[in-house]
């Protein structure tokens, strides 16, 4: 079966934001915890909690059970990458650094993820439908934690 919604993943240094999403780029449901920082176990918990709890919210409270068909997909923007060997590198949230990341949150949820740059998800995600759609180049700063802007 494939997955009608999309839950996306902002994992930041303060906090995890996760959003289900219809085909159509709708929102049908958000949460938001604080980052577990420090706590490598507790940021892949946190993670899978998010994504349950998206999962029943969808398939229960909001849009009724039928809408969810198989899991969601799921992708992560991080603060760093996911190097060749598959460990994270060059995270600000250093508790990441050195981990298996993705090995570990797919292992939590029992299915692929996608990982991303969180700083390239803010640029792709402006371009496609935010202050830069429409445009030729678009060009986005991270200024500082929680701080980005597109031209």
């Amino acid at each position: 079966m494939a997955a009608t919604f999309r839950i996306g993943i902002d994992l930041g240094g303060t906090k995890i934001e996760a959003a289900a999403i219809d085909p159509s780029g709708r929102i049908h449901a958000r949460r938001r915890i604080a980052t577990p920082a420090g706590d490598y176990d507790g940021t892949i918990t946190g993670i899978a909690g998010l994504v349950a709890a998206l999962e029943n919210e969808i398939g229960e409270n909001k849009i009724g059970a039928s809408a969810l068909v198989g899991p969601a997909s799921v992708g992560i923007g991080i603060p760093g990458t996911i190097a060749e060997t598959g460990l994270v590198r060059n995270a600000n949230s250093t508790w990441l650094i050195g981990r298996p990341l993705r090995r570990d949150v797919e292992a939590a949820l029992g299915r692929p993820v996608r990982f991303a740059n969180d700083a390239d998800c803010f640029a792709l995600s402006e371009a496609i439908d935010g202050a830069g759609a429409g445009s030729g180049t678009v060009f986005g700063v991270i200024l500082a934690p929680g701080s980005a802007a597109a031209l």
